[in-house]
């Protein structure tokens, strides 16, 4: 790999002497430059013999020798036998890389051809096309480190590594390891290792006063005076009725040391004063319904809808987690048209709800609609309470002139005479006729992933909603208009309809009462809303870091609101946007883009067709190309805002940048850690852990719904024990798969909204795929160890198996696990003693229950069952086989492993047809479903690279919804002038309105992506959507381009 890609530069002594090396040749050194040290020049000379004749003088000199008459060779041979024992003074030996791959193969001159011209011509003509057969033709050089034994991959583990790994990871599960306690400054949860147990000087405390805060609301749960009424957390301190020493984290405390207020700390605005409640009203919030908090509300967020399916009675399906699609948008009660009283007027038309039935055509009932309906339905007590309280305590409602309306109650409960219940008449409710509701309820469910439904029993008198999604315009810009057309003539008609408006200006999420406005049972005192004007110097807080502090606060009501966390990532998310299309895009592009798309609406429609009936297709004109190439470009205006298609684009390049650096990946992984079978997670949600076994199945999903930040904080930390105790990635010793080098995780959400990662591990030593073929065939010991490691890491049968498992004809093979309510009938995991410690005893009882418990997991997590996501990426008029499952799991089998004489691939051992490929000790320790793939020897590891990288990286939004947000974002631009400021003239008018087009494109994209609850709360408090053992620094073109304006064109 070394002659085809890099050419020798010189030797120095010392690390001072490259850099004028390198500056001081007569050739551009490209990066990354290869330095190699004395030690391994020796073995760098076996196969690199790529030295110019002075290059070999210069060497043979540096260690005392002189070529004098020899020929190259002669003097490489030399050079090479003196460098196996020899005392010489150490030197670096630098090499640098190729601009393009250097032609290694002997030429054949024309010369010592002696067919004639004509012959030579008809022989090049019937040639056939060469095929490259070395994976060397990947986009990158593979470089085995000279360092590194040649005889150190693979690594295969034995039985000691196996235990250690075991024996660590069970002690990482103990419940005792997963509690968290909390920070008396900033009143976060943290794990213990964070905390430190400590007195806090007087001086100290002081820096925790808050002086504006009312006396009424202060803190009574500790005795204030002792603690120089500071504001602190009562769970963080040890005793609250006289002075004494605080649980604080490290942050807080290295600030308090520095006599500075920690960012995080309660004083600093983030102190909202729950516990000052009165009773009732405490109460009437943690009670309060859907349609309780709406008509209470200063703002109301639009485009929230919810989807609700009534379980099937047979099966008890409870409704998976939903996705968040969409953007939302904050509309006040507008003083110019609407009073502002609370609740609000039954007339109020920025109010309007819609029901839709989809049922047998038979009208509710008031017990219907009283029971399904609950989450719209006020409760009039609730709504009196709080609303006669926000009107009186809240300063946000107080200078609006808010007050409580005792009428506009009083016709809420007109639709219930007699009951505590309520429904406004703009509440409307509608029924579907038997034809209608089938196509509706395949639209609604269309737009939602959820797939992965659980048979679970749910309870009486429960409803269980699925998390709020915020939702868009119609996916397809035909289907909207066609919708605009049919409702115009219902409206003609004069057919009943609800009339639901925006008012007549929208409420800034970036304002600081937006908090308390949108959501006042968070904030309820008006106390601590987003980028408080008092939050000045070091105490500023993003809105994104604010957001994190009060998701992660002790017994705060934040993390458990289902819209809470989406409404204001979702106002960071359009902050993100607006900040990369102002500072990130050249304002000469602006044009280009904007123009391109404003001049090519009719086409936009066309291809937006094209790709919605053919996701594949490809831009076969100028103008369609053009067109792509500009929502290619509009894409990456959002590579850094959290979420986006862009920022799944921008991962990709990370792992081509790790391609590039350590050649081919050895493994893919695949970890889908099953959240709600964690007693871990039970004890991270607050329970406790000899508590879990007696949850039925219900109960444990509806603790993983109910807590998404503790799921995807759980998540994060399963991924980082893998890393850490399993791939021993940093250590001086190997891990499971062997030394790891390099590894990228990806993390993404299934149907349900729950996440998993799929992970490219690179091993130390490991081969290039065509190296590794040629090893084979060279060396018949490389060989069996490495069909060795492969049988050892990678299994594709039950554990006990040594034949193949035969299918009786026309039959199917049983499941052999036993289920109960839809769960795996699971013996509890057997425990490790201490490794140091076992009796020969102890490891022969183990070992007997270790492969029967991984024999009842490969059952009930790894036997592979056809379902309709196997043939989701089929064509029109394929059938649905095993042929086409895209797991590739056919029920085909494989008595031995072996290589494929064609291909060089290794074809793996597969005793069993319907057991997909997992690594042993991996699903022991996660008890879930798992994955493991050898990426390959031969032509197809090229392919297989691709795809993979391709694979872990896609992103979710289709180009054909791309087109449509467009086309509606040019649609709303019917007026290209209209609030411009008449100061401006007209082309800095004509830029300001391209640049708003562009945002209004770019944030109509985003509002079409989907999120999971877990998948907000990742980036919020988890790991974010990737885990990479390196860093990674961005070269901005933009930031180059204008320094070369002819590379721009």
């Amino acid at each position: 790999m070394l002659k085809r890609w890099f050419r020798f530069v010189g030797s120095v002594r010392t690390l001072q002497e490259v850099d004028p090396l390198v500056t001081g040749t007569n050739f551009m050194i490209r990066a990354p430059v290869l330095m190699v040290s004395s030690s391994s020049l020796a073995l760098l000379c076996e196969s690199f013999h790529m030295f110019s004749r002075a290059h070999l003088s210069s060497l043979l000199q540096r260690h005392r020798m002189r070529i004098t008459s020899l020929t190259n060779a002669e003097a490489l041979r030399q050079l090479r036998a003196h460098l196996n024992d020899c005392n010489c003074i150490p030197d670096i030996y630098i090499f640098a890389e190729l601009g393009s791959q250097r032609r290694v193969e002997r030429r054949v001159s024309r010369r010592a051809d002696t067919r004639s011209l004509a012959t030579r011509k008809t022989a090049r003509s019937s040639r056939p096309v060469p095929v490259p057969l070395h994976a060397d033709d990947l986009p990158m050089p593979f470089l085995q480190d000279p360092d590194v034994h040649p005889d150190l991959f693979p690594e295969q583990y034995d039985e000691n590594l196996r235990n250690k790994i075991i024996y660590e990871w069970q002690c990482m599960m103990q419940p005792v390891q997963w509690e968290r306690e909390t920070c008396a400054v900033c009143g976060q949860q943290h794990f213990k290792d964070v905390l430190l147990v400590r007195d806090v000087l007087d001086e100290e405390l002081e820096l925790l006063q808050d002086h504006s805060l009312p006396p009424e609301l202060r803190p009574v749960d500790y005795d204030l005076s002792s603690y120089r009424y500071a504001l602190l957390h009562p769970a963080g301190i040890v005793i609250r009725r006289q002075r004494g020493v605080l649980r604080l984290c490290k942050s807080c405390s290295a600030s308090l040391k520095r006599r500075k207020m920690p960012k995080d700390a309660l004083a600093n605005k983030l102190y909202y004063a729950h516990d000052r409640l009165p009773p009732t009203v405490k109460e009437a919030f943690q009670n309060s319904s859907l349609a309780d908090k709406m008509y209470t509300a200063g703002c109301r967020m639009t485009r929230i809808t919810f989807l609700i399916e009534n379980p099937d009675e047979s099966k008890k399906h409870m409704p998976a987690q939903g996705m968040n699609r969409g953007h939302c948008a904050f509309i006040p009660q507008d003083s110019g048209t609407l009073s502002c009283m609370l609740p609000p007027a039954p007339d109020d038309p920025s109010l309007g709800i819609c029901v839709l039935f989809v049922g047998q055509g038979v009208p509710p009932t008031k017990e219907t609609i009283s029971t399904i309906l609950r989450p719209l339905i006020c409760n009039l007590s609730i709504v009196k309470v709080i609303s006669q309280f926000l009107a009186t305590s809240n300063r946000a409602y107080i200078e609006r002139n808010i007050v409580y309306s005792e009428d506009n109650l009083k016709d809420i409960g007109s639709a219930f005479p007699g009951s505590v219940l309520g429904l406004p008449r703009n509440v409307q409710v509608s029924v579907l006729d038997s034809e209608s509701a089938s196509t509706v309820h395949r639209s609604m469910q269309g737009g939602y992933s959820n797939v992965d439904r659980a048979e679970l029993i749910i309870p009486a008198n429960e409803v269980f909603i699925q998390n709020v999604g915020y939702a868009s315009d119609s996916q397809s810009s035909k289907a909207s208009t066609a919708a605009k057309a049919l409702a115009l003539d219902w409206v003609l008609n004069k057919k009943p309809f609800v009339q639901v408006t925006d008012g007549t200006k929208l409420f800034s999420d970036r304002h600081p009462d937006a908090l308390t406005l949108t959501h006042p049972h968070l904030d309820p005192y008006s106390l601590g809303g987003f980028l408080h004007e008092e939050r000045t110097g070091h105490r500023h807080l993003s809105m994104q870091r604010q957001l994190r502090n009060m998701i992660l606060m002790k017994d705060a009501p934040f993390a458990a609101d289902p819209n809470f966390a989406y409404v204001f990532f979702n106002a960071i998310q359009r902050t993100q946007t607006s900040t990369a299309a102002t500072f990130k895009v050249a304002e000469e592009q602006y044009a280009s883009f904007a123009d391109t798309l404003l001049e090519n609406r009719g086409m936009l429609e066309v291809l937006e067709a094209k790709y919605r009936t053919n996701p594949d297709a490809e831009p076969t004109t100028s103008g369609e190309r053009k067109l792509v190439n500009a929502m290619n470009q509009l894409r990456v205006m959002c590579k850094d805002v959290m979420g986006s298609n862009a920022s799944r684009t921008r991962m990709r390049t990370k792992v081509k940048a790790l391609l590039k650096s350590f050649g081919c990946p050895t493994l893919f992984v695949t970890l889908n850690p099953t959240d709600v079978l964690s007693k871990q997670l039970h004890v991270l949600c607050g329970g406790k852990a000899d508590e879990f076994a007696r949850l039925s199945d219900y109960e444990r999903t509806k603790q993983v719904v109910e807590h998404p930040a503790e799921t995807a904080i759980w998540f994060d930390l399963i991924i980082k024990l893998f890393i850490k105790i399993i791939l021993r990635h940093g250590s001086d010793e190997p891990g499971l798969f062997g030394t790891s080098e390099a590894y990228f995780g990806s993390v993404e959400a299934q149907g349900r909204g729950s996440l998993h990662c799929h992970m490219l591990l690179w091993c130390k030593g490991g081969l290039s795929p065509q190296d590794v073929r040629d090893k084979m065939d060279s060396n018949p010991a490389f060989r069996d160890r490495m069909f060795g490691w492969l049988e050892c890491i990678i299994k594709c049968e039950l554990p006990g198996m040594t034949e193949v498992l035969r299918e009786p004809p026309g039959q199917q093979l049983k499941n052999p696990m036993r289920y109960t309510e839809g769960r795996p009938e699971l013996d509890v995991p057997p425990i490790i003693p201490n490794p140091e410690q076992m009796s020969l005893e102890e490891r022969e009882l183990f070992q007997e229950r270790f492969q029967n418990f991984v024999h009842d997991l490969a059952c009930a997590f790894n036997w592979h069952k056809h379902h309709p996501t196997c043939w989701k990426y089929l064509k029109p008029g394929q059938p649905k086989t095993d042929a086409n499952c895209r797991m590739r799991i056919d029920g085909s089998t494989q008595p031995i492993t072996g290589l494929d004489e064609e291909t060089g691939s290794i074809l793996l051992r597969r005793l069993h047809p319907w057991i997909n490929n997992f690594n042993d000790v991996v699903l022991f320790l996660l008890q879930s479903n798992m994955d493991v793939k050898y990426i390959g020897s031969g032509q197809a590891a090229k392919a297989l690279v691709y795809y993979i990288t391709d694979y872990i990286t896609k992103g979710t939004l289709p180009m054909h919804i791309g087109l449509a947000a467009v086309i509606s974002a040019i649609k709303k631009m019917s007026d290209p002038t209209a609030a411009m400021d008449d100061s401006m003239d007209e082309s800095t008018a004509t830029s300001v309105q391209r640049r708003r087009f562009l945002i209004k494109c770019v944030n109509a994209m985003m509002g079409r992506l989907e999120l999971s609850h877990q998948q907000v709360m990742s980036y919020l408090v988890g790991g974010g959507d990737c885990y990479s053992s390196h860093q990674f620094a961005s070269l901005y073109w933009g930031d180059m381009s204008k320094f070369h304006p002819k590379a721009t064109g």
